[in-house]
């Protein structure tokens, strides 16, 4: 359900309310696929920190605060999220 509503919201037909907790499903994801051994959890995980590193490297949004962060910082600021979409992805191997 989490994963059909998060394909509904990057393709456009919904939106996410105002201030939702991207990163706080980043990592809730991540940890109940861990625990729970859960592909489904894996592919949310996967799809939210893959989003949230776009984010970051392309516009500067950051969604644990209210600032844009500049572009020299980018890429270290979102090394967060591309280690969590590694260690899942080493973890589960995902069929597309």
């Amino acid at each position: 359900m989490v994963l059909h509503w998060f394909y509904e919201v990057w393709g456009g037909s919904h939106q996410a309310p105002k201030g939702f907790n991207w990163v706080g499903l980043a990592e809730i994801s991540a940890d109940l696929a861990n625990q729970k051994k859960d592909l489904g959890w894996a592919r949310v995980a996967i799809l939210v920190n893959t989003f949230l590193a776009y984010e970051m490297k392309t516009y500067g949004r950051s969604y644990c605060s209210a600032r844009i962060v500049p572009p020299e910082q980018r890429d270290r600021a979102c090394s967060t999220f591309e280690e969590r979409v590694i260690r899942l992805r080493v973890r589960f191997p995902l069929r597309p």
